[in-house]
């Protein structure tokens, strides 16, 4: 990630001593370390995270495209609307079998029985 030779980290850790002192250099360079872990730690969790966000988006449109390719949408759209139209039905028989029914007893009573 970082292009830094051993120069490079011996200079840090002279200017590191000089300026934090010896005592503090341990305890200070422990919590870098924590930091960094921290911090590569959620990095990794995000990837993860987009990649599974990303792998979902793209079965979404896959299984959009191939309902689509299949048929299915007109399908679904013919029996939603026999569906209604069955409920429709349902719903004007309800509404009249009062007039069914005494239509029915008024043929019933006229015959002789």
């Amino acid at each position: 990630m970082f292009d830094i030779g051993f120069v490079e980290i011996l200079l840090v850790a002279a200017i590191g001593l000089i300026v934090i002192g010896p005592e503090k250099l341990p305890h200070t360079i422990r919590m870098i370390r924590a930091w960094v872990t921290r911090f590569k730690s959620t990095i990794s969790d995000l990837q993860v995270e987009l990649e599974k966000e990303l792998d979902a988006e793209d079965l979404k449109k896959r299984l959009d495209q191939a309902t689509k390719e299949s048929g299915f949408s007109e399908i679904k759209q013919e029996i939603e609307s026999e569906v209604h139209f069955l409920h429709d039905t349902i719903q004007t028989d309800k509404t009249t079998p009062d007039e069914n029914s005494t239509a029915v007893s008024k043929t019933n009573s006229d015959e002789p029985g």
